[in-house]
């Protein structure tokens, strides 16, 4: 139906494929992507050493899934239940900020919302589960899929904080980005 309606053709992978593709992470690829992420953060809270090299490992692993579907975009549907290997909202980050969109759990609704955006204005999507804090004016979202350079791939990098996972009793890795005002 989305080839139908949008040109956009779908492919499944399979988990295995995956798992194969953070398994056979380089290793040099897996340190300067945990290199890039951990100099670059304001703070690192509760990621341990380890789960920063799982979410980097997954990070080049979902890179080299782009390369090897030639793939637009991506979506996994099947991330809560494997992120005992590494959390992808360390690549999902990346992706993004290259112009690639990327969505967590199998919401092809905000994939291809952000595709379409992507294309039409050069500029890089975000999920999240808009909450509103009326005390200090200010809206957050909730969901580790946000990309630092919001103005698109040439855009100044925001700053961000290196974090546990909420939903996960805060393990893992995941990026608390911290946009502008306004």
């Amino acid at each position: 139906e989305v080839k139908k309606k949008l040109g956009t053709e779908v492919i499944a992978v399979e988990e295995k494929s995956f798992s194969e593709l953070i398994d056979g992470a380089d290793t040099a690829a897996v340190q300067q992507e945990i290199d890039a992420w951990t100099k670059g953060a304001k703070e690192i809270l509760e990621p341990t050493k380890d789960d920063i090299e799982k979410a980097a490992r997954v990070s080049v692993a979902l890179d080299n899934l782009i390369k090897q579907e030639n793939a637009d975009a991506l979506a996994i549907g099947t991330c809560m239940g494997w992120l005992s290997k590494g959390f992808p909202c360390l690549g999902f980050t990346r992706l993004r900020d290259r112009g690639i969109p990327a969505a967590c759990e199998g919401d092809m609704d905000s994939l291809l919302t952000m595709l379409l955006f992507q294309y039409a204005f050069d500029r890089p999507g975000f999920q999240g589960n808009a909450t509103f804090d009326t005390s200090r004016n200010a809206l957050w979202t909730a969901h580790c899929t946000a990309p630092l350079k919001m103005d698109g791939a040439n855009g100044e990098e925001a700053p961000y904080l290196l974090r546990g996972h909420s939903e996960v009793g805060g393990s893992g890795c995941v990026p608390e980005v911290q946009y502008r005002l306004n």
